[in-house]
């Protein structure tokens, strides 16, 4: 949304398929919603993020959905909260102790191998490594063996889950 050459107001829709029993379910994925301070409380959050939904429908998308802490706004728009995340301390776990192995940081484009053998999630390309690497905001720690990754987790995934584990 702009006024005049001043950009006020923003979302992004990434259309995919989730994973699910049978055939794959084509989705659309809301998020970066934003609004400049100036123009928030005059309903174009509201605005754009329904002219987004029907975007996402009328390319078949069978579900919508977002990942926001502004859950008021959300709900009002027909979003229902499906979930919640938890922050749990790994050091204070009860974990098993494992053979040393070699830990490495960073984003690897084989790491996508292992994202498309999840059973469930987003369906997974070769070509979306460069998408899912540019990601900045995201720590990638894994180990691998000869063959190449076997383990990893991405720290931080998501603008809005900053300090969280998330797969």
């Amino acid at each position: 949304v702009y006024s005049g050459e001043a950009l006020v107001a923003a979302v992004g829709v990434r259309m995919a398929r989730l994973k699910t029993p049978g055939l794959p379910l084509p989705v659309a994925i809301v998020g970066a919603v934003a609004t400049d301070e100036n123009w928030r409380g005059k309903g174009i959050a509201s605005k754009t993020v329904a002219i987004a939904v029907e975007w996402a429908r009328e390319r078949g998308a069978a579900v919508v959905m977002l990942w926001g802490s502004e859950h008021e706004l959300y709900r009002r728009l027909g979003f229902e909260l499906c979930g919640s995340q938890i922050l749990a301390s790994l050091a204070a776990m009860d974990l098993p102790d494992r053979t040393p192995v070699s830990i490495r940081n960073g984003w690897a484009p084989q790491l996508v191998r292992l994202l498309m053998a999840r059973p469930g999630g987003l369906v997974i390309h070769p070509e979306d490594a460069n998408w899912i690497g540019a990601h900045r905001n995201i720590q990638w720690w894994w180990s691998a063996d000869a063959s190449g990754p076997v383990a990893y987790v991405a720290f931080g995934k998501g603008i809005d889950l900053s300090g969280v584990v998330h797969e």
